[in-house]
């Protein structure tokens, strides 16, 4: 991949550091967040779970996808009850990545995050709780949340005044491609 070097260099450190980490992507919509971090962490010896939320989709949408994506990283596409909340789910999730390795490093996408925290969905409680009581302690453990909605980001996750504050240990804000890195990433695909 061209023209995303200190992106793609923020996440080799990620991957290769002895702790867990919690790295927060954002930037406005069609910058290429979500292609940035599937292209970097699906060609390594990695687990990788990754879940989208669905823009207006109601809690039990988002947890049958979650569900999903739980049995397609960790159980071969297994069937798999859907949880009832983000509680049940995470512990679902906690419960699979002990089954890991230790020795083997498990990425974990929340991808478009924003949409998942629905009125009253819990996924922010559920999120402290677990990051704090399992997967910050974990070393292999690293935790990506990614939204367009960049406030809700800032607000909820990076300055969290919460159970999450002062927990991201990495943070991208993904910009557009300025004039240099069009002509570059033109090149590289022959155009």
């Amino acid at each position: 991949m061209c023209c995303r070097e200190i992106e793609e260099f923020k996440l080799s450190v990620c991957l290769s550091s002895t702790k867990s980490e919690f790295l927060a992507v954002y930037g406005r919509r069609r910058v290429g967040k979500t292609y940035l971090i599937r292209h970097y962490f699906t060609s390594k010896p990695v687990i990788f779970f990754n879940v989208t939320g669905q823009k207006d989709g109601p809690i039990e949408l988002q947890l049958a996808h979650f569900s999903k994506a739980l049995s397609h990283a960790f159980y071969q596409g297994a069937a798999l009850n859907t949880p009832s909340s983000w509680d049940e789910a995470f512990d679902a999730l906690t419960k699979a990545m002990q089954t890991i390795p230790k020795n083997k490093k498990i990425v974990l996408f929340f991808d478009e995050l924003p949409w998942m925290a629905t009125p009253r969905s819990g996924i922010l409680n559920a999120l402290d709780y677990y990051w704090n009581q399992h997967w910050s302690i974990d070393k292999r453990v690293k935790l990506i949340v990614c939204g367009s909605a960049t406030s809700w980001i800032l607000d909820n996750i990076i300055s969290n005044q919460g159970g999450l504050h002062n927990r991201i240990t990495q943070q991208i804000l993904l910009e557009p491609f300025n004039l240099a890195n069009t002509k570059q990433f033109l090149r590289k695909i022959g155009v």
